[in-house]
């Protein structure tokens, strides 16, 4: 009545088991992919937003000197002679001697390597560990005409793809908008 059914267990297991695993890695798979978007994510968000909060301080502090100097002239000429008018004449300016750039040009021309590691710092915070790599991290910023516009960071992080017959490179795009703060 019986047959015998000796090995049958390991028959179903071999047969099971390696699409078994080969879910549980598309699991991990996913799940690296997930992190390492949440952390792109938010390094890009965050690094935008300090920027933005830090923007007006800069124009602020830039800006400033070129303003003291001009009130000094007009004081001591009664308002007949401005900053604007001994630049014409004289043919230089103050930025000729680094005073007076704007904030977003100090911001500009601080911005593709301070910005693309202050990205590659946050996502190191992000996301700890020994799977990803914040060095493959490329980030651009975009920076608005005035002080009153928005600032955007776009960053792309490659991921290499770790599953059995598949050897791909996905790239994650992440963007961040954050109107620049004025101070008003």
């Amino acid at each position: 009545m019986f047959r015998n059914v000796k090995g049958s267990i390991t028959l179903e297991a071999a047969m099971i088991l390696p699409f078994f695993l080969l879910f549980v890695v598309f699991l991990a798979t996913l799940i690296r992919i997930s992190i390492a978007e949440i952390g792109l994510e938010e390094s890009v968000s965050s690094t935008t937003q300090t920027i933005a909060t830090h923007a007006y301080p800069a124009t602020y502090v830039t800006e400033t000197p070129a303003s003291i100097i001009d009130d000094r002239i007009k004081g001591a000429t009664m308002d007949l002679i401005s900053l604007e008018n001994v630049e014409k004449w004289s043919g230089k300016s103050l930025s000729d001697f680094g005073v007076g750039e704007t904030g977003l040009n100090v911001i500009e021309q601080l911005s593709q390597g301070a910005i693309e590691s202050s990205v590659q710092e946050s996502f190191r915070e992000n996301v700890p560990g020994s799977f990803f790599n914040p060095d493959d991290i490329k980030a651009t910023v975009e920076l608005p005409a005035d002080i009153k516009g928005m600032v955007s960071i776009t960053a792309e992080y490659k991921l290499d793809i770790v599953l059995p017959f598949v050897d791909r490179t996905i790239i994650l795009k992440k963007r961040a908008t954050e109107r620049l703060w004025t101070g008003g």
